[in-house]
């Protein structure tokens, strides 16, 4: 950041947040870490969102549609924002489980959720869930990383109580995940697996 001109008035939120921290943009070395925005489209879905679940729709960087092929970047998900999910919100509207508010005017999907306070307890688990998925399925993968998460993810699976259902559909994907990344034994996308190493192919831009 030392290299951009006035940078405090240029980007005075990050600006705030930096300081925080004890952080100078001016002088001092920012760490960075990969965020999850690479992490995109594992379900795979028709073009008005549904997918082989019945009940169950998929829209934005979770939905993999087939438009963006195995590359899929931030600019290119404005796609998913806009335009399917107008397709998806006019799709899910003909639905019989579609329920429209006539009272307060809102729209949505009458879903029966037992409330829990589970969940709250349960934040360590969630924490050290968070923490494998970075550190051994993140933007580099191995079998030993890959195992190794699958290997804690099922111990913290075991340990979440019936009750805090969130976490547990949470570590469920997290585990179909790291499961999914074990099987696909060659680099594509954002999926690259160091001790596979890429195919060569010609043509082959994801």
């Amino acid at each position: 950041m030392r290299e951009i001109e006035d940078f405090s008035n240029r980007f005075p939120g990050v600006t705030r947040i930096l300081a925080e921290h004890g952080l100078d943009p001016a002088k001092d070395l920012l760490p960075v870490a990969p965020a999850l925005h690479y992490a995109m489209g594992g379900i795979r879905t028709d073009l008005e969102g549904r997918t082989t679940v019945e009940g169950l729709w998929a829209v934005g960087e979770v939905a993999c549609t087939g438009v963006h092929g195995a590359n899929r970047l931030a600019s290119n998900s404005l796609l998913e924002g806009l335009v399917f999910a107008d397709r998806v919100a006019r799709a899910l509207s003909l639905e019989p489980a579609f329920e429209i508010d006539q009272a307060g005017g809102g729209v949505g999907i009458s879903l029966p959720v037992e409330e829990a306070d589970a969940d709250a307890q349960c934040e360590a688990i969630r924490q050290e869930m968070r923490l494998t998925m970075t550190n051994n399925v993140g933007l580099q993968r191995t079998e030993r990383s890959l195992v190794l998460a699958e290997r804690t993810l099922a111990r913290l699976a075991r340990h979440t109580p019936p009750a805090a259902w969130r976490t547990a559909n949470q570590l469920l994907v997290a585990s179909l995940i790291t499961r999914a990344a074990r099987h696909r034994r060659e680099s594509r996308g954002g999926h690259r697996r160091l001790d596979y190493p890429p195919l060569a192919r010609t043509g082959d831009s994801g």
